[in-house]
C-alpha cells in the first residue's frame, strides 16, 4: 500500500498504479516507463478522501511534458484533467510537476515548472482544478514550494520562503 484515507487506498501491483474505494479497483497508469520514448509514467500522486490525484509524465526526444489528473475512486472515473503549467511555445520544452495536493472534496492543486531551451530561467506555476475549472493562481520565475491545501485554502512559499495563501 502506498497511501490510505478512511475511505480509499492507493497500492500499485505490476508496475501500475491503482486505486481502491473497497469495491472498485481503478487503474491509475504506470508508475515505470516500459521504453524509452515516447513514454508515460506516473511520476506523483496524491489520495485524500475517495479522491486521487496523479501527475502523468510523457517522455518524448528532446521534450518532458506533464498532465494531472483527479480520480474518483468510487465511480472509478477520471473527473477532471489539465496540463502542468501553461503551454511552452518553444523547442525543447520541458513540463514537470513539482508538487501537487488533493482534498477530500475533490480539489487539486499544483505547482508546475517550465522551462525550454534557451529560455533563461524557469516559470513555475501554482494551479488549481476545481469542478474540471483550471486556475492559474501565481506564476514566478522565482522557485514557488510548500504546498498545502485544506477544504477551504491553498497556501504556498515563495522563493523567499514567504507564505501565501487563496480562499478556494
Amino acid at each position: 500500500m502506498l497511501d490510505a484515507s478512511p475511505q480509499a487506498r492507493l497500492y500499485s501491483s505490476t508496475g501500475a498504479l491503482y486505486g481502491c474505494d473497497g469495491g472498485r479497483r481503478t487503474r491509475l497508469g504506470a508508475l515505470s516507463a516500459t521504453r524509452l520514448a515516447p513514454a508515460t509514467r506516473i511520476s506523483l500522486f496524491a489520495l485524500a478522501g475517495r479522491y486521487a490525484a496523479i501527475d502523468s509524465a510523457q517522455m518524448g526526444i528532446d521534450t518532458f511534458d506533464s498532465t494531472v489528473s483527479i480520480y474518483d475512486l468510487a465511480s472509478g472515473r477520471r473527473v477532471g484533467t489539465a496540463p502542468g503549467t501553461t503551454p511552452e511555445d518553444r523547442a525543447e520544452s520541458f513540463i514537470t510537476v513539482a508538487a501537487l495536493a488533493v482534498n477530500r472534496n475533490g480539489v487539486l492543486a499544483w505547482i508546475g515548472r517550465r522551462s525550454a531551451i534557451g529560455v533563461p530561467q524557469p516559470t513555475y506555476e501554482l494551479h488549481i482544478l476545481s469542478a474540471g475549472k483550471n486556475t492559474l493562481l501565481a506564476t514566478s520565475t522565482a522557485k514557488l514550494a510548500g504546498l498545502q491545501l485544506t477544504l477551504t485554502a491553498v497556501s504556498w512559499a515563495d522563493a523567499g520562503g514567504v507564505r501565501h495563501s487563496a480562499h478556494l
